[in-house]
């Protein structure tokens, strides 16, 4: 089992960044985790989950936008 600079495996911080991204105040706690991956960590899936997490937070943020703006244009 692969583990990360922080001594825990790759698995479980990939779990947190989803968990952290949906339930952990959305696009900071996400983002510095995230940042974190991305300048200090070498697993190449791990730094590829953590593009997903930022990829799936823009998305949904902007299927919401669409989606309020829906009354508006009725």
């Amino acid at each position: 089992m692969q583990k990360t600079k922080l001594g825990i495996s790759v698995g479980l911080l990939g779990a947190i960044i989803y968990f952290a991204s949906a339930f952990g105040g959305g696009y900071l706690v996400a983002l510095l985790i995230c940042g974190y991956v991305l300048l200090v960590e070498d697993n190449p899936w791990l730094r590829k989950t953590s593009v997903k997490v930022v990829l799936l937070l823009i998305l949904f943020s902007l299927i919401s936008i669409v989606l309020s703006l829906i009354p508006d244009i009725w």
